[in-house]
């Protein structure tokens, strides 16, 4: 499924960087551009395996994979067979070579993490729903920034990658620090030191985080959802303390932050 989302000529002229495409669940058909793309691309492989062809050679494309493909660069791309299905963002902007050149991009960058297909389909559900083109704006410069987080980072520890995806796939359950070092078979201590070396916050700034991102898409994609039905969603066994969280993360009540970018 895919969604066109550059409607607006104002947007495309002033915005920093604009969403032009999103798409989730796409059985991917073969892609040949010899002349390269006319916008900027993060893809990423929902199933199947597929291969990419650049000029610096070939690589496989295996589930759980991100890419960036950068524009007017040549580029093919297919599956093996009718189980490989992407999901991806497409976007453009009047600032974003100059945040490209900030985050240190290459032509192209791979990126085995999970962390930023929610947001891919955060933005697909936002842009199904006809969000405003700042919105989506927010939306392609988040999945941009997290991919090269993670990208720049890769070289942290085994353990401290381990300890991420933990968090990213059990976030709504009732995990806590002592929970998450036994699950990684270290102490509580040297967690907490891989996470201030490599991170610098704690596991549990680090939970934390990773809650309110949920909770900040949740009631952008779904509004009509109750509160307290998001919080335990996010992980939060009481409301009243979610919405405590929530506003010192964010400054905003989950309310007041749903009604301003809320159409």
């Amino acid at each position: 499924m895919m969604i066109a989302t550059a409607k607006d000529p104002l947007a495309q002229k002033l915005l920093p960087i604009v969403m032009l495409t999103v798409g989730i669940n796409y059985e991917q058909n073969p892609i040949c551009r010899p002349d390269g793309a006319i916008f900027h691309q993060i893809f990423y492989v929902e199933s199947g395996e597929g291969v990419l062809v650049t000029p610096e050679g070939s690589f496989d494309l295996t589930p759980g994979m991100a890419v960036f493909m950068r524009r007017d660069v040549p580029v093919e791309y297919y599956g093996m067979d009718h189980t490989f299905e992407s999901a991806w963002v497409t976007f453009n902007g009047v600032g974003v070579d100059s945040i490209l050149e900030y985050l240190g991009a290459e032509n192209f960058a791979f990126l085995k993490s999970r962390s930023v297909y929610p947001m891919i389909v955060n933005a697909y559900k936002l842009a199904d729903r006809g969000a405003s083109p700042e919105l989506l704006s927010r939306c392609a410069y988040d999945v941009l920034t997290a991919f090269f987080h993670e990208l720049n980072t890769e070289h942290r520890s085994p353990i401290l990658i381990r300890a991420k995806d933990y968090i990213e796939e059990h976030y709504n359950e009732n995990i806590s620090v002592s929970d998450l070092a036994r699950e990684l078979g270290i102490s509580e201590s040297l967690l907490f030191r891989l996470f201030r070396e490599g991170e610098r916050q704690t596991p549990s700034d680090c939970l934390r985080n990773v809650r309110i991102r949920r909770a900040e898409q949740l009631l952008l994609s779904q509004p009509d959802l109750k509160i307290t039905e998001l919080a335990l969603r996010c992980g939060f066994s009481d409301a009243a303390y979610f919405c405590k969280v929530f506003k010192n993360e964010t400054g905003m009540t989950p309310k007041t932050y749903q009604s301003r970018f809320v159409q």
